[in-house]
């Protein structure tokens, strides 16, 4: 009983330490996978800014077009005659 002890001890102690290995290799294997993921959410969130500031620059251009057909239309009607010959 005393010889099988210390060898099932050390039986015990290899499982252990194997299922700590393989717990840390399962760990590091998550860890990549989710600092990939944090790049890839980056990139994502960069870019949707960027489309947000485009899309605003579209907006404001947008914005000046219509306020400058609006002038040249109202140009248009000052310079018109009045009574036009019909």
């Amino acid at each position: 009983s005393e010889r099988s002890e210390p060898a099932t001890i050390a039986g015990v102690n290899k499982k252990v330490r194997d299922h700590i290995d393989q717990q840390s290799e399962f760990n590091n294997r998550i860890k990549k996978q989710l600092e990939k993921l944090e790049n890839v959410l980056g990139l994502q969130t960069d870019s949707a800014i960027h489309q947000a500031e485009q899309s605003k620059i579209v907006a404001e251009r947008m914005d000046r077009i219509e306020i400058t057909m609006y002038e040249i239309k109202t140009s248009l009607k000052a310079i018109q005659p009045r009574n036009q010959p019909g």
